[in-house]
């Protein structure tokens, strides 16, 4: 699934229509993004992985800054979890990584 990251409020990207598949109905064969391979695809299985996860006792155990990107990566998909974590340390990757580990 492609995105466009709202860089205000990265929690809520800006979707073109053009770019938001919500299946691979009609796409031909050769589509880079129909089958497992596709982005759509990948987007689908980390999302379907975060929303599992929210369910573990493992999860229970997590920070609240931990809980709230995983939050957003099971409802919005990891590339707009990624782009929420920067956000939330300002930009700095060694701070996001402090942060969210």
């Amino acid at each position: 699934m492609s995105q466009n990251i709202n860089n205000h409020n990265p929690e809520e990207p800006n979707y073109q229509p053009s770019q938001v598949h919500h299946d691979d109905e009609g796409k031909f064969e050769d589509d880079p993004r129909a089958g497992t391979g596709s982005q759509y695809y990948k987007e689908r299985h980390a999302i379907n992985f975060a929303q599992n996860y929210l369910k573990t006792n493992t999860a229970k155990g997590m920070d609240d800054n931990n809980k709230n990107a995983m939050n957003v990566w099971a409802n919005k998909g990891p590339n707009v979890a990624a782009t929420y974590m920067m956000h939330q340390a300002g930009g700095d990757y060694s701070r996001m990584r402090s942060m969210y580990g």
